[in-house]
């Protein structure tokens, strides 16, 4: 088609902000928002720093814990069961190494008696 391409940007008026557009399309544009507001009133949610703080700080409410309602949470495994098996294994390596120890010990010392 051959027809050039025109680019324009707009931005949309919001209160309490002043918008500046520089530059174009070859270069690049830039926006700029700058915050101005509209009053001098105080922001609600922003306490005054000049203001002192006067009171005690409001204590939070005693939550009730549920006794009888309480969901079912976790993994229902049985804790027992795998804690008797640790148990079991545990002292089968125990054993395994004490006996096996003895009795590679008692082979060498037999040795050494009828080789002399």
């Amino acid at each position: 088609d051959g027809a050039e391409i025109e680019y324009t940007i707009e931005e949309v008026e919001v209160n309490g902000y002043d918008s500046a557009i520089t530059g174009d399309a070859s270069i690049g544009f830039t926006i700029t928002n700058s915050h101005t507001p509209d009053s001098d009133e105080p922001d609600p949610d922003r306490p005054d720093p000049d203001e002192p703080v006067s009171g005690e700080p409001e204590q939070p409410e005693k939550s009730e814990m549920p006794k009888d309602d309480v969901p079912q949470t976790g993994d229902p495994t049985n804790l027992t069961l795998w804690t008797s098996l640790l148990a079991v294994s545990g002292t089968g390596l125990f054993v395994t190494l004490v006996f096996g120890k003895k009795k590679r010990y008692r082979g060498k010392r037999y040795r050494r008696k009828y080789i002399k």
